[in-house]
């Protein structure tokens, strides 16, 4: 145009164009700081979402660990109450509480609100037992009523009973700590609903009473019902063995809690009923205070898959050859006691006899069933590989015996022994250095531990017991974790420091009041250092076990001190002469 008019463009128009380009170059930079900067919020987004994350790791765990987590917090079943008598928020109702997430995660889980106590009568009636049954629902249900039935009105007793008829279907575990009647009563109301039920406890605290006078002529074993439950285990008495389909139990705990419940020959039922246990795995015979015991050449059950069996408090030592006759091709495990009763229990003398003696009865007794065979005990129980003997006079010359049996039988797998007595309900009693039972002890752990060692036989675990001193609020001994002002220094004398050092093992404390027992145990620990892995003297308290430190000797004046002091010699010459300030 310039051209064509011969003309030249004014001032102001250049001006206005060369504006142009620059605010669009102005432009163009802006566009790419913006761009910039998106790219920084975007970045500093991501970290701070990155430690938000970290500081709450939480929200990063999967669902299913979260759900594992629940379940092993659930422990406690639901409605618990305080010493009180205040009622405290159950596990499960706290985690719901935490946050919507949980919430939902609790409540959709059945499983995690499938445990119930019962502790008070108006708990069965409870809008929130009710929730607690909708929200674990389709799942299996575990029962426990821990409530004396004695506190529930009629009424409550029938509330009580409808809710059984209704949860009976969905029952896996059920726990009644009520007298044997009222648990028969029970039983007997939700046996043809109890389809899927599988464990069934009843107390076996002696202190519950027995309502009314109608168990003062009951027998051992009551009769034959119309309809029985099939379960997997059961712990009680054994009056309402006769419920149940014995011949599909794995698991019997049986618990014997008076005399006046034993009639003539009612212990000879007991034992024929054993026989029809063909799936019984373990057998535990608490508190087995037995008048009359099958003789030798009757019928002895064959139970083909025991593997366990444990024979509590016995006061007639003819019990053991009847344990020695079972036909029990898989046992493993044995376990006879004389502690759980107080000292001063009695113990039958003979087979109708009222005359009672203490415990040293029972010893005598096994002492003349090892003259006859000493290895009558174990002669079909070869293949045992754990034996835990108790005795609160373990002390005593006729308890020795019991190491006489081990002796003579040369289990070729035997791999744990347990020896030894409980606390007493007396008080503590200190082993007598001059005492000969105590040194016999000793000397029958000797000779026990050359027989096997030198058969080159797989023992690997020897535990002695001793008793703790007891206090008058606890008669029981005192807690590992409670350690105790009167608690005595456990350990080991010095003649058995060297051989653990040598080891590279643990050190014990100085053991003056206890070294009786302590040499006993440095003499199989001799004999057995390179097939012992695990000496225990239980139980321990925290702080019993040390490290044991290699010791380096002064070059002056060969005092020893911990490896790694800085310290030196003590003594100040010989300190000055190393120049150590």
């Amino acid at each position: 145009f310039s051209e064509l008019t011969r003309t030249t463009p004014p001032p102001e128009e250049l001006r206005a164009c060369d504006d142009v380009s620059h605010w669009n170059q102005e432009i163009a930079s802006l566009e790419a700081l913006l761009l910039d900067a998106k790219t920084a919020l975007a970045a500093a987004e991501n970290r701070a979402f990155a430690l938000r994350a970290r500081r709450a790791p939480i929200n990063r765990v999967p669902d299913d660990i979260l759900l594992e987590i629940f379940h092993a917090g659930a422990v406690e079943l639901g409605l618990p109450y305080d010493e009180d008598g205040i009622r405290m928020e159950p596990f499960q109702v706290l985690i719901a509480a935490v946050c919507r997430h949980w919430r939902n995660l609790a409540h959709g889980t059945p499983s995690f609100w499938s445990r119930i106590l019962i502790q008070h009568p108006y708990d069965s009636d409870s809008a929130r037992l009710h929730l607690w049954l909708s929200l674990s629902k389709p799942s299996t249900l575990s029962l426990v009523v821990s409530c004396f039935f004695g506190s529930f009105t009629p009424f409550q007793n029938e509330q009580f009973k409808a809710l059984l008829q209704d949860i009976a279907p969905r029952l896996l575990y059920l726990r009644l700590d009520e007298d044997v009647d009222m648990c028969r009563a029970i039983l007997l109301d939700i046996t043809d609903k109890a389809t899927r039920l599988k464990h069934v406890v009843v107390s076996q605290n002696p202190w519950v009473h027995y309502s009314g006078s109608a168990w003062a002529s009951v027998s051992l074993v009551s009769g034959p019902f119309s309809s029985r439950l099939s379960i997997a285990s059961f712990s009680g008495p054994s009056a309402l063995l006769p419920m149940f389909f014995i011949s599909v139990l794995r698991h019997l705990d049986i618990c014997f809690l008076d005399d006046e419940l034993y009639n003539q020959g009612g212990e000879f039922q007991f034992f024929s009923m054993l026989g029809e246990c063909e799936s019984l795995v373990s057998l535990r015979l608490g508190n087995c205070r037995f008048h009359q015991i099958p003789s030798p050449d009757a019928q002895m059950p064959a139970l083909m898959e025991l593997k366990s069996i444990e024979v509590t408090y016995l006061l007639d030592s003819r019990i053991l050859g009847w344990i020695a006759n079972i036909v029990a091709p898989r046992l493993r495990s044995i376990t006879l006691g004389c502690a759980e009763l107080d000292f001063t229990a009695g113990i039958v003398d003979g087979w109708g006899s009222t005359h009672h003696r203490r415990e040293e009865s029972f010893w005598e007794g096994v002492k003349d069933l090892l003259e006859r065979d000493k290895a009558l005990f174990f002669s079909r129980h070869a293949r045992v590989e754990f034996v835990e003997v108790r005795s609160r006079i373990s002390n005593s010359a006729d308890a020795l015996q019991s190491m006489a049996i081990l002796e003579a039988a040369r289990l070729p797998h035997l791999r744990c022994f347990t020896w030894g007595y409980l606390a007493l309900w007396g008080g503590y009693m200190q082993p007598d250095p001059q005492n000969k039972w105590t040194k016999d002890k000793g000397g029958a752990l000797h000779r026990f531990a050359r027989a096997y060692q030198a058969l080159g036989l797989p023992l690997t675990s020897i535990i002695v017991y001793y008793p703790l001193p007891t206090t008058h609020s606890n008669p029981l001994t005192i807690a590992p974790s409670q350690p105790s002002r009167r608690l005595p220094p456990l350990g080991l004398p010095s003649p058995l420091l060297p051989l653990l050092r040598q080891q590279s093992s643990y050190l014990l404390p100085p053991l003056p009041r206890l070294a009786p027992v302590a040499k006993s145990v440095s003499i199989i620990f001799t004999i057995l250092k390179k097939h012992v892995l695990c000496l225990t003297l239980p139980p321990v308290h925290p702080g019993l076990l040390r490290r044991a430190r290699p010791r380096r000797s002064c070059a002056s004046c060969a005092h020893r001190a911990p490896y790694g002091s800085r310290r030196g010699c003590p003594f100040v010459r010989c300190r000055k002469e190393q120049g150590i300030g």
